[in-house]
């Protein structure tokens, strides 16, 4: 498709011609944008053309001239709608494919010299009573609804009116210009009618929100916002703030799922209004620039353009990071860039055809907590039996029937976890030890008649050993030996006021010193977590869940057998921080008498 456009650049840098090439429509294009003068296209003091460009200063950006710079992929997008024909290698067949606007509310800071974008009541429901609290808010009730969602037919109506209108009126201040510039997208026959003319991207907005809370620049905001961030801030800040970055800390975090509901999109809108509301009444308006506005529209993208992975820049800036990472003489970086991709396309290529197992490539690499473990055990014991004991002749039969010899393994991968003795991850700065379950136990109750009670109970350790049971090869059991912290309220869990559990490894049960101990579990039972060591209470940490890589939920189950693997991580409980009358607000310290 852009195969002209590579002619054309052949063309216009081709050194060794003899004539003068006649200009072409990329050279006006290069001429517009990058400032090349046309005195010095046919040479100038027979100094080739390639290296005058590569002396032109690259800071210089296209700037309003982005659409002529655009012109190559626009052609390509306008050629893919009306119908590109490819071919089809397995029925060797061809294949076609088909064909806040001016309710924004932003402030101007007199001295920080910024602008803030505030009124977030407008998104609440008509007869919420934050609409007419003037105190806690800018002194005015909030009577209007939410902006409306403009169209694309509507938004090209309004930049076709704002370019016919006059110098003189866009200048009055009376109608304010909000379209400054037709974008080239526009002329593309699908672009009116698209729901999506823009994608927000959660990396950057999460990341900026993140500066604007903690006060520095991190590239690691993804984990901190969504997992670190809700325990550091437990004990450093008055409840009623804490309360309110934990809410925000949980949007991010269900937001960013790999599977998505619209019932949950719709609780989190409502939520994400309420935690803002709360938010503008305690924080400077300084803290609301335009990225921390751009949160409330997060949800709305995602219920039509489904999980932000399909969308955001985390695989670009990879992508990116591993051009970079070719470049070996600072001097060329373009060269080196186009070097080490040409040597990785190359050695793909070649490994398509390396038909010998043994050699590891790209198309037969296990992924990276692949269930197909290794066989190798680290050590072998041996089963003994006590003939002694009277048990049925099946108990007899399945004790007979297991291999006397029981493989041990330091690691072992299973449902999309890598899972690691506590003994092998010494000295490592990982933690694959630490597991969770959750079972179904029956006690009786202490009435004159007692009855059998049934409860769901949620067990925390650490993974000592992993062993695996075989009936010579025809059944393979992995167990999990594992130290278990007392599930008995605050003396080996508790539950802090903002939802987080905290697990004691000084209080354990189920050590084998009893005959009635169960400290082994399935491997297919288990579920990864890691724990964080609360510097206050010393013993204490936190508990933090964890998700699969590999496991997605594909939509073939019902909501009752959907396995809890599948989930994303579980956020943090749910802040009750609907009402803050008894919460010292900002204004009020300002205006106190002094």
């Amino acid at each position: 498709m852009h195969g002209e456009t590579i002619a054309q650049l052949k063309e216009l840098l081709d050194h060794d011609q003899e004539e003068p090439v006649e200009k072409s429509p990329l050279h006006d294009m290069l001429t517009e944008v990058f400032g090349i003068d046309d005195h010095n296209y046919e040479g100038e003091d027979d100094e080739p053309f390639a290296s005058r460009t590569d002396s032109v200063s690259m800071s210089l950006t296209p700037e309003n001239n982005i659409d002529i710079f655009l012109q190559p992929f626009f052609s390509e997008l306008d050629e893919l709608w009306r119908g590109v024909n490819v071919y089809d290698n397995i029925d060797d067949t061809s294949l076609d494919y088909p064909s806040c606007n001016f309710d924004t509310v932003s402030r101007r800071l007199k001295f920080g010299m910024k602008y803030c974008f505030m009124g977030y009541r407008q998104w609440l429901p008509d007869n919420h009573e934050y609409r007419n609290n003037k105190h806690s808010f800018d002194g005015h009730t909030e009577l209007r609804g939410p902006p409306p969602t403009l169209s694309g037919r509507r938004i090209l109506s309004q930049i076709e009116s704002s370019r016919k209108r006059p110098q003189d009126a866009l200048n009055d201040g009376i109608n304010p210009l909000q379209w400054k510039n037709r974008s080239i997208f526009w002329d593309l026959p699908y672009w009116k009618d698209n729901l999506i003319r823009y994608c927000l991207d959660m990396m950057h907005i999460e990341k900026n929100v993140c500066d604007n809370i903690i006060g520095l620049k991190s590239h690691d905001s993804h984990i901190i916002m969504e997992h670190i961030l809700p325990i550091a801030l437990r004990r450093s800040l008055p409840k009623e703030v804490t309360s309110m970055l934990i809410e925000l800390c949980n949007y991010f975090r269900e937001v960013s799922g790999k599977s998505l509901s619209l019932e949950n999109l719709d609780r989190l809108r409502y939520r994400i209004v309420l935690t803002l509301c709360h938010m503008e009444m305690i924080f400077p308006p300084a803290f609301f620039t335009i990225l921390v506005h751009l949160v409330i529209d997060l949800v709305e993208e995602a219920m039509v353009a489904d999980p932000v992975q399909y969308i955001w820049m985390y695989p670009v800036e990879r992508v990116v990071g591993h051009l970079k990472s070719c470049v070996h003489n600072k001097d060329t970086p373009k060269g080196c860039i186009v070097e080490g991709y040409i040597i990785e396309e190359c050695l793909t290529f070649y490994s398509k055809y390396l038909e010998d197992d043994n050699i590891e490539t790209r198309f037969n690499r296990p992924r990276c907590n692949d269930d197909q473990n290794d066989n190798t055990p680290s050590s072998c014991s041996t089963v003994t039996k006590n003939d002694d004991l009277d048990v049925t002749p099946e108990i007899k039969w399945l004790a007979e029937g297991l291999n006397d010899v029981v493989k041990r393994f330091g690691e072992n991968n299973v449902r999309g976890f890598k899972f690691c003795t506590m003994k092998k991850e010494q000295g490592l700065k990982i933690q694959n030890s630490d597991v969770v379950m959750s079972a179904i136990t029956h006690s009786f109750s202490n009435d004159r008649n007692p009855v059998i009670i049934a409860s769901n109970n949620t067990y925390y350790g650490k993974v000592v050993d992993i062993i695996e049971l075989d009936n010579f090869s025809k059944l393979e059991v992995v167990l999990f030996k594992c130290i278990w912290v007392d599930t008995t309220l605050n003396k080996g869990i508790k539950i802090d006021k903002f939802g987080i559990t905290f697990v004691n490894f000084s209080n354990l049960i189920h050590t084998s010193d009893n005959e009635i101990d169960e400290p082994f579990i399935l491997a297919t039972d288990a579920r990864m977590v890691y724990y964080v060591d609360d510097l206050v209470d010393e013993g204490w940490c936190s508990v933090c869940r964890m998700k699969p890589r590999d496991l997605y939920d594909m939509g073939d189950l019902n909501e009752e057998e959907l396995d809890e693997s599948l989930m994303e991580d579980i956020p943090f409980c749910e802040q009750q921080v609907d009402n803050l009358q008894e919460f010292q607000l900002t204004k009020d310290k300002v205006n106190e008498p002094k």
